[in-house]
């Protein structure tokens, strides 16, 4: 019962901080950008699941600004807000996925991963369309 409980305050965590940033992007940017990021975050979850974390990292972070500021929030979140403690504090995220020792870890970093972008394509939908 306590494992439940602690995946769902992950979970309640990671929800609060990716709608809190995508937030303030999607009210910071107008219809037209704010409906490319969607597409974009939309196509994420497939792509790690196909490619693999640390690919879809590196395709973030030489992208255009939209896929910068999605790596950043990624970023943020493992590096600095996630309760998991994954990672030590770092600059840089793809590095730090580089830098893991472990089929394992590896596994669950790109699972979390996996669920960050299925979290943040419906919330971006949800903003977008309430703006």
């Amino acid at each position: 019962m306590a494992d439940n409980k602690n995946v769902m305050n992950i979970k309640q965590e990671r929800i609060k901080f990716i709608y809190s940033n995508l937030k303030e992007i999607i009210s910071s940017s107008n219809s037209e950008n704010s409906e490319k990021l969607v597409t974009k975050l939309k196509s994420l979850p497939v792509a790690v699941r196909m490619n693999g974390i640390t690919t879809v990292l590196a395709y973030l972070q030489k992208g255009d600004s939209d896929l910068k500021e999605i790596y950043r929030m990624l970023q943020t979140w493992f590096l600095e807000q996630s309760p998991l403690k994954i990672f030590h504090q770092g600059d840089d995220l793809l590095n730090a996925v580089i830098e893991l020792s472990g089929t394992g870890k590896y596994l669950f970093v790109q699972r979390e991963a996996q669920l960050f972008f299925e979290e943040a394509k419906l919330l971006a939908q949800a903003i977008k369309e309430s703006a």
